[in-house]
């Protein structure tokens, strides 16, 4: 078996001291000429070292693990939320624990007292409460935390998510709504996830003077609501993602009705696949992934910089695709 080799070796072969490869793997340049950086960089390639991260944690007080809570991860949006995320924490050589509270609060204290237990160095959360005082054990231990997508309320910490309000007003403002008798926006149940009650809120905005009607998926009767109100008159559905979308979609298909004759079809796509659909679903398109990197970008520099992240909500653009379904 080969020799595992040592920080010793390194900075012999490099010609300078253990405590000068040692700042430069904890990326501490300062007085450091760029000559050294790269000779050092080029000794630890050529010789296949890899600090021990064992180590590294004992000096700096670290365990280089970052806790990730996710409310479903059957979910598409968080397939690519950790995606974004990992090209961040792979690069930076941090790992992720990843856990699924299936949206439920009990089980998401459980796995959160986990990772405190593990001594993770921050924690980015998508939760499955909206009020803040859930997390309020984590402020008192100064841990970093992060939100994911959904806000809580007071607003404590920083939360990283899609441009909800300012997108569906730029998509709404492109659509006739004289075109249309009747506007419906088909979503999970909106409590207790700001995210949703954000996006109806929009909609209704967007709509006034005209009523939106609210069908909740899951609730009684909710598929045939939707094929009432198709038969009634040409309705407008708004879907909150891109599951939800799917599901309108094959009702509809059932139903026998015609997009976009009958019915107008718009909403979120955390699929990617609504211009593969129909005629073509005009949609919204979230930066999941740019999401998912922002806030493992957010939480890494707090935690090197022993800061607090501002409390807020950080907004990363949308992007409209107009097709043939309105």
């Amino acid at each position: 078996m080969n020799k595992r080799v040592t920080i010793q070796e390194v900075a012999d072969q490099a010609g300078v001291s253990k405590t000068t490869v040692s700042r430069y793997l904890n990326k501490k340049y300062h007085k450091m000429s760029p000559a050294t950086k790269k000779r050092i960089k080029s000794v630890i390639e050529d010789l296949g070292y890899r600090p021990s991260r064992q180590a590294q944690a004992l000096k700096s007080k670290r365990s280089y693990l970052i806790g990730v809570v996710i409310a479903d991860i059957s979910n598409m949006y968080a397939s690519l939320l950790l995606k974004g995320m990992s090209q961040v924490f792979n690069q930076a050589k941090w790992q992720m624990i990843i856990l699924d509270s299936l949206g439920e609060v009990n089980l998401e204290r459980q796995y959160l007292e986990r990772l405190i237990d593990q001594n993770v160095d921050g924690i980015i959360l998508q939760p499955a409460a909206i009020t803040s005082q859930n997390y309020q054990f984590i402020e008192e231990l100064q841990l970093p935390l992060i939100l994911a997508d959904r806000k809580t309320y007071p607003s404590k910490w920083l939360t990283i998510g899609t441009d909800n309000e300012a997108v569906i007003t730029q998509l709404f403002a492109q659509i006739n709504l004289a075109d249309y008798q009747a506007f419906v926006v088909v979503s999970e149940v909106l409590a207790p996830v700001s995210t949703r009650q954000d996006r109806y809120q929009a909609v209704v905005a967007a709509c006034d003077p005209d009523p939106v009607q609210l069908i909740e998926v899951g609730q009684a009767h909710w598929q045939e609501a939707i094929l009432d109100l198709a038969g009634q008159r040409k309705t407008l559905f708004f879907c909150n993602n891109g599951r939800v979308m799917i599901e309108v979609l094959r009702i509809l298909k059932q139903g026998q009705f015609q997009v976009p004759q009958e019915v107008g079809v718009t909403g979120f796509d955390d699929w990617h696949m609504t211009d593969m659909i129909g005629p073509g679903i005009t949609s919204i398109e979230q930066p999941t992934e740019k999401i998912g990197a922002a806030l493992a970008t957010n939480l890494l520099q707090a935690i090197q910089a022993e800061q607090e992240l501002e409390p807020g909500y950080q907004a990363i653009p949308s992007h409209i695709s107009l097709r043939s379904s309105l």
